[in-house]
């Protein structure tokens, strides 16, 4: 009586009597258990047993005796009478262990159906404590369990707080108080740490989680609550038993938490684990389950029941509706705190290495190397760096950064978030999105301090704003079911335009581990991906620019989706969490809609004259060849957050290196802005149905070597036939097709150089392209000696004299006829320029893409087959011999 509380007896008595046997059928192990018969005669015969066998022994031994007295008895005499280590404390700890562990083992007494009457208690208890009910829901049919006292096996109500890692303004806490006094039981909060969810994580989360659980037990402990943290194995939840310290599990011989509950509360879950898990505590837990909106200003359905695509119309109701829903609660005074007599150790699931206790928050993060090895043991990445400098867990470190943004950046937060005034590399935000996600703080406090103490109203509206795009994600991930898997993520039309994208764009074959470690060409993506892997977190812009480019670099969107997904989930601190799938998805529709808008260099011809002013010493050219054709100034590099990636030689007329000043040119504005050279060769098949293979075979006889001297001065080549059109200008090369079908070189290009044209026909396609590149179109005079706008004027109404023009030319050549020498290139890494995927490509799935001249040359049937295609004479024959 003195060694085993009087509620452990309670319910050792009141199961079901099954057998009477003497203390001789005990002592000699003449039971109806052979297994424990067997671990008895060890016993007799040899003094000892495994560690399993003697849990064994005690389990069943009480369960089988009918008097728990009587049973508590016998042990203690076979101990002490036959094991060769009795009589010793140890003995005697592990003797009383086993009655609670048994207490726990006996079948709970279930709750009856009864909604309606816990319907009635949670409407009397949510409104005396001042909760909105449209935020309670019952999730299951039962009424409360029946208490120890009413000879049932309740023995507390019991908070999971899943999603809710706070005390203050924690609505599902204070109804869980509620129903508490209600009961006249004390209040567990149990935190369960699934380690299946966290696979998607990484330390980062569990040790951000874990902080802030250490501050909310001590908070805890002042309001009389007891926290309780249990984590759970991920192979549980991989086999489809998450919840395993609520409900328990036979198999492992696992006693839940539910197990004594008088009836459970639980934050309300929203993505597709959690409300998987949610599904089974209602369903097995034995009593009544309720969970409560705590991590939303408004419940989802409250805005719609059904997927809503638009922002705009799903924000109006939330501003129509929010301030009705932002009511905060007084903390609810718990009537019953007392815990001596609760045996909380043995339920819930334990891990062999805890041979005494149950392990605190603070024990967790007190043992690193444990932690470590549990997480990889679990398939999480222990080696992901914790923040806690920058981003501590904590309720404490939330409400300082909260003071910070009302204090500091509140005032003027609508000019920055809406991009009337560039932040820059400041973060205007309020940094709180790991605390919110991990639900350190409230949003209904949020946007009572913010409204309390905002004094400008364009400012509270755009973080009101904030929230409801936030809110807006929750939508996403309740009525789209499958909001991680790409084919139902996002609409068939979205993904038709994303593939077909992918497929016309240039390839880039990086590994996992190469997107994961920040090791792409793309040097402003990289420093974003070490920005998240060191800090766990980047500015807004970023995130939508480092989301953008996995689908414009990844060849395939299927695996960019769920890359995007994977690294933000294991990296960002705010991750977990539907605001980031939400993101993500947002980001690949954006992809599709504004894949055919081509982002434009500055109207700034200025600019761009000054730039060749800069560059024309180092080139040797002389000025009076060169041309700007548009207003445009060049584009921004990636590296500098655009989308230039080289510089382009448009090669049209002057197919050589050798003496060629529009290549010279285009070399130096190379080294100008730092990026590789592009050669892009094009064969305009407009042009060449008047010609015959003799011209064509000549002409890719002579680019062969034109693609070998480009190679050797570290500049990529590349060769592409542009095909016949309805008007016979062309220019799909170069500028794209308008269905995003066909990328066009101009569309990466940081400026373009081209050769003069002088046929009407090369004069029309430049004149397309410099007006729809996008960027600055610089055109060099390579195929005269001197340019005829030196030798007749930028005009010339009637043509002089051919001994009057002879005799001008004469004075004039003088000044052009010099050797132009090569400009080396600093970024040889054109070579290597992965541009297979610009331009349009011939033949059955495109199977010419990225052949070389002499590529064509070999294959003779591929060759004559493009040119009949295009209206050419096949018959005429080649004169390579000569």
């Amino acid at each position: 009586e003195k060694a085993i509380p009087e509620s452990v007896r309670q319910v050792l008595s009141s199961r079901k009597v099954k057998y009477s046997y003497t203390d001789l059928e005990w002592e000699r192990g003449t039971t109806h258990d052979q297994r424990w018969n067997t671990v008895q005669h060890e016993l007799f015969f040899k003094g000892r047993e495994i560690v399993q066998d003697r849990r064994y022994w005690a389990q069943k031994l009480i369960e089988y005796e009918k008097d728990p007295a009587n049973a508590f008895r016998l042990m203690i005499w076979l101990n002490d009478k036959y094991m060769l280590d009795a009589g010793d404390a140890c003995s005697y700890a592990n003797i009383i262990a086993a009655f609670h562990s048994a207490s726990h083992s006996v079948q709970s007494v279930s709750a009856v159906e009864d909604a309606e009457t816990m319907s009635s208690i949670l409407q009397e208890e949510a409104t005396g404590a001042g909760l909105m009910l449209a935020k309670v829901r019952q999730v299951n049919e039962l009424g409360p369990r029946p208490t120890v006292e009413s000879g049932g096996s309740a023995q507390y109500v019991l908070y999971v707080a899943n999603r809710t890692c706070r005390v203050h303004h924690n609505d599902s806490l204070e109804l869980a108080k509620a129903l508490a006094n209600r009961a006249g039981l004390p209040l567990i909060y149990l935190y369960t740490i699934d380690l299946y969810f966290y696979q998607q994580g990484s330390k980062r989360h569990v040790n951000f989680l874990l902080e802030g659980l250490a501050e909310v037990k001590n908070s805890l402990s002042d309001a009389g609550v007891k926290l309780v943290l249990r984590i759970d194995p991920a192979h549980f939840g991989g086999s489809g038993r998450g919840g395993v310290s609520v409900i328990g599990d036979e198999e492992y011989e696992i006693t839940g938490f539910s197990s004594r509950a008088w009836a459970i509360v639980m934050d309300r879950g929203h993505l597709k684990y959690e409300r998987e898990v949610a599904a089974r505590i209602a369903a097995y837990a034995g009593c009544s389950v309720v969970d409560f909106e705590n991590r939303l200003v408004i419940p989802v359905e409250d805005i719609s029941e059904t997927l809503e695509n638009s922002f705009e119309t799903f924000s109006e109701v939330f501003f129509a509706q929010y301030k009705q829903f932002l009511s905060l609660s007084s903390p609810v005074v718990l009537k019953h705190q007392i815990f001596s007599e609760l045996e909380l150790d043995s339920l819930g699931y334990q891990w062999g290495f805890m041979h005494s206790w149950q392990w605190t928050p603070r024990d967790w993060l007190d043992s690193e190397t444990q932690l470590n090895k549990l997480l990889l043991d679990n398939g999480i990445d222990p080696n992901v760096a914790v923040v806690s400098g920058a981003n501590r867990g904590g309720e404490s470190p939330a409400r300082r950064l909260l003071q910070a943004f009302i204090s500091r950046k509140l005032k003027g937060y609508a000019s920055r978030a809406s991009g009337q005034i560039d932040p820059g590399s400041s973060e205007y935000g309020s940094l709180l999105s790991p605390y919110i996600s991990f639900g350190m703080i409230s949003v209904c406090e949020l946007l009572q301090e913010v409204l309390r103490h905002g004094t400008n109203v364009e400012d509270i509206t755009w973080f009101v704003k904030s929230v409801a795009l936030r809110e807006f994600s929750f939508n996403f991930v309740n009525f789209c079911e499958n909001y991680d898997v790409f084919e139902e993520a996002l609409s068939p039309d979205v993904q038709a335009v994303l593939i077909q994208l992918a497929a016309s764009r240039p390839k880039y074959s990086y590994t996992e581990s190469d997107w994961e470690s920040g090791n792409t060409h793309d040097s402003k993506w990289n420093t974003i991906q070490h920005e998240l892997i060191f800090r766990g977190r980047d500015l807004l812009n970023d995130r939508v620019y480092w989301c953008q480019k996995i689908i414009e670099y990844e060849s395939d969107p299927k695996i960019a989706y769920s890359l995007a997904l994977k690294l933000n989930d294991k990296y960002m601190v705010d991750a977990l969490d539907p605001a980031g799938y939400r993101t993500v998805q947002h980001c690949f529709e954006q992809a599709a809609q504004t894949s055919f808008v081509q982002e434009e260099a500055p109207l700034d011809s200025a600019a761009m004259l000054a730039v060749l002013e800069e560059v024309l010493p180092v080139s040797g050219v002389e000025g009076e060849r060169i041309c700007i054709l548009n207003e445009y100034c060049h584009r921004i590099p990636v590296s500098a957050g655009g989308t230039a990636e080289y510089v382009l030689y448009w090669m049209s007329s002057s197919f050589r290196t050798e003496y060629n000043p529009a290549f010279e040119i285009a070399a130096a504005l190379a080294n100008y802005a730092g990026l590789p050279l592009l050669v892009a060769c094009v064969v305009d098949m407009n042009n060449f149905q008047t010609r015959s293979r003799r011209h064509m075979i000549f002409l890719l006889e002579g680019l062969t070597e034109t693609e070998q001297a480009c190679n050797n001065v570290g500049a990529g080549f590349r060769m592409v036939f542009e095909p016949v059109c309805e008007d016979g200008i062309g220019g799909l090369n170069l500028l794209g097709s308008s269905d995003g079908a066909v990328s066009g070189f101009a569309s990466k290009a940081w400026a373009i150089v081209t050769d003069k044209p002088h046929m009407r026909h090369d004069r029309d396609i430049v004149e397309r392209v410099s007006a729809g590149a996008g960027c600055a179109v610089v055109e060099v005079e390579g195929r005269l000696l001197v340019p005829l706008e030196v030798s007749f004027g930028e005009s010339c109404d009637v043509l002089p004299e051919t001994s009057e023009f002879m005799e001008l030319f004469g004075h004039m050549a003088d000044h052009f006829l010099k050797r132009v020498e090569h400009v080396p290139l600093e970024n040889r890494l054109g070579v290597d320029y992965k541009a297979d995927g610009l331009g349009y490509a011939y033949g059955v799935d495109a199977e010419t893409r990225g052949w070389s001249a002499r590529e064509w040359l070999l294959d003779d049937d591929k060759l004559s087959e493009l040119m009949r295609e295009n209206n050419m004479d096949t018959n005429v024959s080649a004169v390579s011999g000569t």
